[in-house]
């Protein structure tokens, strides 16, 4: 009952493009390199030819024998028309070496159940509403994502790293302030959604990033686990933190809020009577004990924005939604 996606709507040819190949993972930079080339001529001639460039439509053209016919029956000047044959035929190889995996992810994706939410042909003769999300974000639009992961866990992925590229398309159309929560963020593509608010800071990109441990930071980058983790920690203005279960995480966190001084008091004993003598020193202490993060009530959390150096205890109220 959702609307249709179309998020390839937004960018040339060769953008719309790099959102394509993130659908599939690959491990060989040559045929990655192959399949890059040939989407990025099917996207060239699905908007030179006035079709539709979504990702149904594109699953319906990815074949040289296909996008050579769109050309054939294109308005264009004989001198265009063969341009772009030209540019298609160079793929005859590519099609034949490179392209079998992606191209079946593809066809995967638009032939699953999730058909009718790639569908913008179907969902605009029926008058429901095709999301964009560069004409949601002007609109100030709230959008949400359900991706499935324990019913569709490959699919859910794939479609996670295609919304992503989505965002980072249409981050730069606007410097208006643009919110992003992604709820267990590690399970998608992390260190692609930490690029991605990084370098969308100055076009008003700003991410809520939600995980259950620190300890998940480093699962989402098993290649270099500790420096994703401090990077990440390191990007971070605002941390909220709940209860927290795992010892280490409560000491991370602690740290994380900061230390304040204190003064320490010591008095002399002899014989189990004060004599009087005394001595006080400074001493550095955590903000927030590790032990009080670890009890937290439900609903509870402790609020720490770097930006305002405040620390505050809050308590959610239910909402009536």
């Amino acid at each position: 009952n959702s609307c249709a996606y179309d998020g390839l709507r937004t960018g040339d040819y060769t953008a719309r493009a790099d959102r394509v190949m993130c659908l599939r993972e690959h491990t060989e930079p040559f045929y990655e390199a192959v399949a890059q080339g040939f989407i990025q001529t099917t996207q060239k001639v699905l908007e030179a030819t006035g079709n539709r460039t979504d990702l149904l439509q594109t699953a319906q053209v990815l074949t040289v024998k296909d996008l050579l016919m769109l050309v054939r029956r294109s308005g264009f000047s004989s001198a265009k028309k063969q341009a772009l044959a030209n540019e298609i035929l160079e793929h005859q190889e590519s099609e034949r070496i490179g392209l079998a995996g992606l191209r079946r992810d593809i066809k995967n994706l638009a032939d699953s159940s999730l058909r009718s939410l790639f569908d913008v042909q179907a969902a605009e003769r029926e008058g429901k509403p095709v999301l964009v999300l560069e004409n949601a974000r002007r609109e100030a639009a709230v959008v949400y994502f359900g991706l499935p992961g324990l019913i569709f866990p490959k699919t859910a992925q794939r479609l996670g790293r295609f919304i992503v590229n989505d965002i980072k398309a249409t981050a730069s159309t606007s410097n208006d302030l643009w919110v992003n929560v992604f709820d267990e963020f590690s399970v998608l593509n992390a260190p692609q959604i930490l690029q991605m608010l990084n370098m969308g800071r100055s076009f008003g990109l700003s991410g809520v990033l939600c995980t259950q441990s620190f300890a998940d930071l480093e699962a989402s980058d098993p290649s270099n686990p500790a420096a994703f983790a401090r990077q990440v920690l390191g990007s971070v203005n605002t941390y909220i933190v709940h209860s927290l279960n795992d010892p280490e995480d409560a000491e991370i966190a602690s740290r994380l809020i900061g230390t304040q001084a204190a003064i320490e008091y010591t008095a002399q004993m002899m014989e189990g009577h004060a004599t009087g003598a005394a001595s006080a020193r400074v001493n550095k202490s955590f903000t927030v004990h590790p032990d009080a993060l670890k009890q937290i009530a439900t609903g509870e959390a402790v609020v720490v924005n770097k930006n305002e150096f405040s620390i505050v205890r809050i308590k959610v109220r239910n909402s009536g939604v």
